[in-house]
């Protein structure tokens, strides 16, 4: 609308013109808006093998954090074997950059520029060997070619992270954690699936 006005000379824009294209902002402003506060969760689009025309299942995740901002880096966490009594560290993870910052899970989660490491929440037994995969905010797919896309819903919340401005808090595996968990150590969705209940349960 902006650019239609600029271009009229000053002798036509009349009251009831500027009135009209000022009704046609709002109405612009107040759907815009309302589009924006409707698309504050996370959706999934899958799609079974039968229906896509490769043959091959398609999942999709949209990652809509609201008002805040996500980091989109799209990083890759390595294969990896690990010593016994190796532990696994469980993070409150963050909207924003970086999401959490540390170089064991990824070179790509390493400190720069004087940022400090996350301080873990919690920590879970590693196991001996730990896949390749894809992340985001959430895990994404593993070398196996596990696929997990977050949908989020509504749902009464039991606990709160246990972080230090929150030491009531008792959750410590939230399901950026969980998704990441499954994708380094299971093959298949069963395996997700469970052991993403077994950790949240613990």
């Amino acid at each position: 609308l902006k650019p239609a006005l600029c271009e009229l000379p000053a002798r036509h824009l009349h009251s009831s013109s500027i009135m009209a294209a000022l009704s046609g902002v709002a109405v612009f402003a107040a759907v815009t808006t309302s589009l924006i506060s409707g698309s504050l969760a996370c959706t999934i689009v899958a799609v079974g093998k039968d229906a896509s025309a490769s043959g091959y299942p398609i999942v999709s995740h949209t990652d809509d954090s609201g008002p805040d901002t996500t980091d989109i880096r799209w990083i890759r966490v390595p294969r990896k074997t690990w010593p016994a009594g190796s532990v696994r560290s469980l993070y409150n993870w963050v909207d924003g950059y970086p999401r959490v910052v540390d170089g064991s899970l990824s070179p790509e989660y390493a400190p720069v520029n004087g940022q400090k490491a996350t301080v873990p929440v919690g920590h879970i037994p590693q196991v001996s060997e730990t896949y390749a995969y894809w992340d985001m905010d959430y895990g994404v797919q593993n070398e196996k070619g596990l696929s997990i896309g977050e949908s989020t819903c509504t749902a009464k919340t039991v606990g709160w992270p246990a972080t230090p401005d929150r030491p009531y808090g008792y959750n410590r595996a939230g399901i950026e954690d969980l998704s990441k968990i499954a994708l380094e150590r299971c093959a298949t969705a069963r395996c997700a699936v469970k052991t993403m209940g077994e950790i949240a349960v613990d």
